[in-house]
Order: structure tokens, then C-alpha cells, then sequence
């Protein structure tokens, strides 16, 4: 597919090793190549709506890809591949926190490229309009006034001229016996170099230079989201290494570098994996925190045993809970009171 084509439809990244992934390949061994591509069918979806999000309605979501309501609901809920989120109505949806990664990345290159388009379209608009602008015609009165402004500018020069022999005369007075200044100016500090060792500086500069990132994708036949990563990876790879840079092109030679070097690419790609498996490490920590805020704020709402027996129309002094559980008991033992 060429870029031209990509950019007229919904175009997601798809790497191409993503069936190794181990959340995958828990997903295919269970099942197979049916689980996989209900898995890209429901980023496909993803895709396609408005906020990146389907619904959670397994019914509903099985109907529109034509598979099993509950195959559809353990790709979904059993391999960790996808997150929930309550939406403005109230209802559940079903997004992905990767997908949104690699889309943003995606609509951000797009945005720079627009704006940038849209410079050039002003830029060359105003020179045709002031190359198209008539020139004002002169007049008596700008005559004159450009003539007293040329006179004016004349004693001004003079002015600067006297100004200036004057101050060389008071230099010329302060020179010592010697011929030295008695007063000397102190010679100013060399400009301290900056430090762009630890990935930062000019290789951090390469995840914002979107054009480069496009020419690279080129290049390689690779999509701009791989090359995202591969950036990424080679930014921490400075940091570890502690490589300085002189110069953004110096950065983007060394990047080539590393590339063209045998292993190379393997290197980057281990970095990306250790990423994920951090960021996967960070994203299910924060579920459990999540989930243990969650069950602190039930059990704040829960309601205690004395209150839903009186609610249940009995006294707690004289009921207990495993009385009301009894069905029998309950009917030979109708409600004390009105709750």
C-alpha cells in the first residue's frame, strides 16, 4: 500500500511480529487463529469510531463480526488485551491503551504535517499579495516631509560624529606612561558547552522531528509507528551508553549507524520489548491499585447486618442474619414492624 493510499483510509499500525507477543500467544494457543483475528477485527472497530473505544456488549459486538458472543467476550476480558472505561451515558466501553498510543503518535505526525502546509499556503499567499499591491503615489506634502527627514537625519550624523571624538579624547586620557588602558575591560568567560550526554539534547530532538521519522519510514518499508519505537529505543540506548552529541545530524548518523550494524536492530528491539514488559509491569500495578480502591470504596458502601435487618422489617437484638437466610424461618416468622 503507498503513503498516498494510507492516507485516504483508516490506516492502523500493525507490527509484524505481533503474534509473538506473550499476551498472543496465551490468546492463540487457547483459541488459534480464529481468537487472533477477532483480535485485529475489534482494533479494526477501534479504528473506525469516533473515540477509539467499541461497546461491551458481546451480543451486539459477536452479531457485527459474525463470531461466537463468547469467544468475542474471552478475547476481550481473558488475556489482558484490553481495557474498560465508563463513557459520558453511563455505559461500559472497551478501548486499548497501546492502540490509543500508536494513533496518537499517528494523528500527531499528521497534525504537524497539516500545519505546516498550511504556513507555506499563507506565506506565498501574502508575497503574491504584496508583490501584486500597487505602489503609493507621491505627493507634495511626503516630498517635503522626506526632505525634512533627510535634513534631520544629516544633524543627527553630526551629533553621533562629535560624540564619538570626544570619547576618544577621554580614552587617549586615561592611557598610563606605559601606553596601557588604566581601566580595561575584563575579558568575558568562553560560552560553557552544553551537555547533551544521557540520551537527551539532540537525540531526544529526533522523537519530535516527525519529517525525519516519515523519510526514515520510507526508507526502510517500515510504518511510522515501528520507526517511533525504534527512536525511542535508541534515545534510552544513549542514556545508558552516556553518548553525547554535537549536533542533531550527528544524532542521525549514529542512529543510521546502529541500524546498518549487524545486530543492531536486534538491540533496539530488545530495548522496545524491556519497554513493554515495564510498561505492562506499571499498567498492572496500576490496575491493582485500582481494584483495591475499588473494593475499599464497596465496602464503604455496603450496608452493615443491623441495618438490613431493620430494613427487612425485624429487630437486629433479636434476629440475626442466618435466621433471614432461612426461608421457612422467614415465613413462619413474618416482619415485626413496617421498615
Amino acid at each position: 500500500m503507498t503513503q498516498n493510499a494510507r492516507s485516504t483510509t483508516n490506516y492502523f499500525p500493525h507490527d509484524a511480529n505481533a503474534r509473538r507477543d506473550e499476551r498472543i500467544l496465551r490468546l492463540r494457543m487457547k483459541h488459534g487463529a480464529a481468537g487472533y483475528g477477532i483480535f485485529f477485527m475489534i482494533l479494526e472497530r477501534m479504528r473506525e469510531s469516533a473515540d477509539g473505544t467499541v461497546t461491551d456488549d458481546f451480543d451486539v459486538l459477536g452479531y457485527d463480526l459474525q463470531e461466537d458472543p463468547e469467544l468475542v467476550r474471552s478475547v476481550v476480558e481473558d488475556f489482558g488485551l484490553f481495557d474498560f472505561e465508563e463513557s459520558d451515558g453511563g455505559d461500559r466501553r472497551v478501548f486499548s491503551r497501546s492502540f490509543r498510543r500508536r494513533m496518537q503518535k499517528i494523528e500527531d505526525v499528521s497534525r504537524v504535517r497539516s500545519e505546516a502546509a498550511g504556513k507555506r499556503w499563507n506565506n506565498r499567499a501574502s508575497k503574491a499579495y504584496e508583490s501584486e499591491k500597487p505602489a503609493p503615489a507621491a505627493n507634495p506634502m511626503q516630498m517635503q516631509c522626506k526632505s525634512n527627514a533627510n535634513a534631520e537625519q544629516k544633524q543627527c550624523n553630526k551629533r553621533k560624529e562629535n560624540k564619538s571624538k570626544g570619547k576618544k579624547n577621554k580614552e587617549n586620557e586615561n592611557k598610563d606612561d606605559d601606553g596601557g588602558s588604566a581601566r580595561s575591560a575584563p575579558t568575558p568567560p568562553p560560552p560553557e558547552k552544553k551537555d547533551f550526554s544521557g540520551g537527551k539534547g539532540f537525540a531526544r530532538e529526533l522523537t519530535q522531528d516527525f519529517n525525519w521519522q516519515l523519510n526514515v519510514a520510507r526508507v526502510l518499508d517500515e510504518t511510522p509507528a515501528t520507526v517511533a519505537q525504534l527512536v525511542g529505543a535508541f534515545v534510552d540506548y544513549c542514556a545508558a551508553q552516556d553518548k553525547t552529541h554535537d549536533s542533531a545530524a550527528d544524532a542521525r548518523k549514529h542512529f543510521a549507524n546502529l541500524l546498518g550494524k549487524a545486530g543492531g536492530r536486534e538491540l533496539l528491539e530488545t530495548i522496545i520489548r524491556k519497554r513493554r514488559r515495564r510498561e505492562d509491569r506499571q499498567h498492572e500495578e496500576e490496575q491493582r491499585r485500582e481494584e483495591e480502591r475499588e473494593y475499599e470504596r464497596q465496602r464503604a458502601r455496603a450496608i452493615k447486618p443491623e441495618e438490613y435487618i431493620r430494613n427487612k422489617g425485624y429487630d437486629p437484638a433479636k434476629v440475626t442474619m442466618a435466621m433471614l437466610s432461612n426461608p421457612k424461618w422467614v415465613e413462619a416468622n413474618p416482619p415485626q414492624f413496617q421498615p
